[in-house]
């Protein structure tokens, strides 16, 4: 996701919806949400048992970061 305010991953809102993905996921997949080091870029991966839970998961990270993005 294009942003210079890499900030947007302390927002609460961002840290509530990563950590409802990971308690959903438990041991049945990873979610890792960081700012890249060297572009202006945060970086959302994740790895689910089926290509239909990954989509729906990643839409909720990558819709709350686009969301806090036009906020700022």
């Amino acid at each position: 996701i294009r942003t210079f305010n890499k900030d947007i991953l302390l927002d609460e809102r961002v840290v509530q919806v990563v950590n409802e993905v990971k308690n959903t996921l438990k041991d049945n997949g990873k979610v890792l949400v960081r700012a890249s080091g060297t572009e202006p870029l945060v970086r959302v991966t994740l790895s689910c048992e089926t290509q239909i839970e990954l989509d729906k998961h990643m839409d909720k990270i990558v819709s709350m970061i686009n969301l806090i993005k036009e906020e700022v």
